[in-house]
């Protein structure tokens, strides 16, 4: 073998030359090409990585994140932006930032609904309104907004560049922590205004007393967990403490259910009522063990005055709740749940 070798690249001075050169042709574009390969993102498309096993980044160009159900749409915005961009230099860009790669089959049909919305108003401000004509882009920051720190660090190039000229950031439909952080840094560091869509947690709104803006630039659509809390207990008027009972969500850094459970448990007159009634979900969209909880909260529930059930946690938990109490004989007990956010009105979800 080694004398094979020798003989077929090595023998002559012709063979030894014509063995250089062909290792050169092939090491040298190697060595140029591979070092800028290894460890770097993988391309979704222009403007989007791949990261945690999800397309995160920004895009106009028409890319749906591998998303069918959005497929339809993000071409419609995709043709308008180049629509307008092909006749008129000087454009806004709007950045829509939601988790763009949802699981579940509603969640995906919600956030085409809010994308449809997103390019309907789109289109018609770009034909009755004056200028500056509207350039639409999705963000995605990943399942949970885990990944907003990027998509947030190329919203804040695009905001210094003349050619995309970003302007607002609309989307953010799930209060968690790092919700609260893009929207923070957005708004306060980097003074690009931002108009929350559905998120409803205190946390992430500012006072109406006049006090000092904690989030300089933000408009929100939606009332906060407190008000809603707070036209809640209006309505039902004058319910003793003993006839209500907490159940809240206790999973970390969720500040939705957090800012719930706080505006529930505002005082009511009486005597003290049931003690609060906690569980721990593993996620937003996950039910996990919770119904072994939710059967041992409905028999304490049921052994109590409670007639009103207050509900700090999301929607799919709060479904399979309501399941489980309904399981539990009551002897003809009948109760209220609030608040009971329907999917795409007042509660937030990860579409």
């Amino acid at each position: 073998m080694l004398n094979w070798l020798y003989n077929t690249f090595w023998a002559t001075l012709i063979r030894k030359v014509c063995t250089v050169l062909v290792v050169l042709a092939v090491v040298v574009p190697l060595a140029l090409i591979l070092p800028g390969r290894i460890g770097a993102p993988e391309y979704c498309a222009e403007g989007v990585e791949r990261s945690a096993g999800e397309c995160v980044g920004v895009s106009g160009s028409g890319y749906d994140f591998g998303t069918g159900e959005i497929r339809e749409v993000a071409r419609a915005i995709g043709a308008e932006n180049k629509r307008i961009s092909e006749q008129e230099r000087d454009l806004v860009t709007i950045a829509m930032m939601l988790p763009l790669q949802p699981k579940s089959a509603a969640e995906r049909k919600q956030l085409r609904s809010e994308l449809q919305g997103a390019y309907l108003a789109q289109w018609r401000a770009n034909r009755t309104e004056n200028k500056p004509l509207l350039r639409l882009v999705l963000a995605n920051p990943g399942a949970d907004y885990a990944q907003q720190e990027k998509v947030v660090d190329r919203l804040a190039a695009m905001a210094d560049s003349r050619r995309d000229n970003l302007r607002a950031v609309t989307g953010f439909n799930l209060s968690l922590g790092n919700t609260k952080a893009a929207i923070d840094r957005l708004t306060n560091e980097l003074h690009i205004p931002v108009l929350a869509s559905r998120v409803s947690a205190d946390e992430i709104a500012n006072a109406d007393n006049g006090s000092r803006l904690k989030y300089p630039g933000l408009a929100r659509i939606i009332p906060t967990n407190r008000q809603q809390a707070a036209a809640l207990a209006d309505f039902h008027g004058g319910l003793r403490d003993a006839e209500t009972v907490l159940v809240k969500d206790m999973r970390p850094n969720d500040i939705y259910d957090e800012s719930l459970a706080k505006a529930f448990s505002r005082p009511e007159p009486g005597p003290p009522g049931p003690k609060d009634q906690p569980f721990t979900s593993p996620g937003i969209n996950d039910p996990g063990d919770t119904g072994n909880d939710f059967t041992t909260i409905a028999h304490n529930i049921c052994e109590s005055d409670a007639k009103v059930v207050y509900f700090a946690g999301r929607p799919v938990h709060l479904r399979l709740f309501a399941l489980k109490l309904a399981e539990v004989p009551c002897h003809g007990k009948k109760y209220t749940a609030g608040p009971l956010p329907e999917r795409g009105r007042l509660g937030e979800t990860a579409g």
